[in-house]
């Protein structure tokens, strides 16, 4: 896999780096992605099932997205937290969607005019310690 979103996706996916991409952009990766994968007569969406449990390239590129999917729309973590295995109900999901929203509940104040939240999010985890130490424990497997 080559190209400039799949060499951040990585970092992406690690919490080093903000998404350059979109969350279309990761989703369309992560689909041609199967689809290289996938054996002779094989469906890209079975393909896709197949090796959604085992292929670390599939499991960045879902969590890349979904931080970007997080931060592109009102910062609720529910998709992500899926995508990294935790299921509604369950002590970390719980936990994590918890720790994020007291986040964004702190960021809040630090809005610039016309920043979105995402926006903000974005800001206060590149350059605030406390941020990204949170960031990094919503996003960690």
């Amino acid at each position: 896999m080559n190209g400039p979103l799949w060499n951040t996706a990585l970092d992406v996916s690690r919490g080093s780096r903000m998404p350059e991409g979109t969350s279309a952009e990761y989703g369309l990766a992560e689909a041609s992605w199967a689809e290289r994968c996938s054996k002779p007569g094989e469906a890209p969406h079975d393909a896709h099932a197949r090796l959604a449990s085992s292929s670390i390239a599939l499991r960045t590129l879902r969590v890349a997205g979904g931080i970007a999917r997080m931060l592109e729309g009102d910062c609720d973590p529910t998709q992500l937290l899926r995508g990294l295995g935790f299921a509604p109900g369950e002590f970390q999901f719980e936990a994590r969607t918890r720790t994020w929203a007291d986040l964004i509940e702190l960021a809040r104040p630090s809005r610039r005019d016309a920043e979105t939240l995402g926006d903000t999010m974005r800001r206060l985890v590149d350059h605030n310690t406390s941020a990204r130490c949170t960031f990094f424990y919503v996003i960690s497997p």
